[in-house]
């Protein structure tokens, strides 16, 4: 599938275009580690967080529930930024292909995870 040169998202942006293989492993294990590598393409996890979280932020008071389509990594990041944890955080884990989650905000404004990962076997 390609994409079209006006694809855009309200919680993130297009690729930059660029990737480095050889250092893509140990940048990736470096996240694993609690790091926040740049990764080129992508940014850094903190950079993520805050583009997606933005996004998600930006849908807040809709009458209807929202469906945002996302790549499990860019949501999870939004997701913690929503939720006030730190980019670096592992307290969400993975999240499996084509499952969901489902995110509430209260009276007050604070964010609530009510459920993740759902539906995916």
């Amino acid at each position: 599938m390609r994409r079209s040169p006006s694809a855009r998202t309200a919680c993130g942006r297009a690729s930059r275009g660029r990737r480095s293989n050889a250092t893509g492993p140990t940048r990736l294990a470096a996240r694993r580690r609690g790091e926040d590598p740049a990764i080129d393409g992508w940014g850094t996890a903190a950079e993520v967080a805050a583009r997606v979280g933005a996004g998600l932020r930006s849908l807040a008071g809709e009458d209807a529930p929202v469906v945002v389509a996302s790549h499990g990594s860019a949501i999870m990041l939004g997701i913690l930024d929503l939720i006030e944890q730190p980019p670096t955080s592992r307290i969400l884990g993975h999240v499996p292909h084509a499952a969901w989650s489902i995110v509430t905000q209260s009276e007050s404004g604070a964010w609530h995870l009510e459920h993740y990962g759902l539906g995916a076997p």
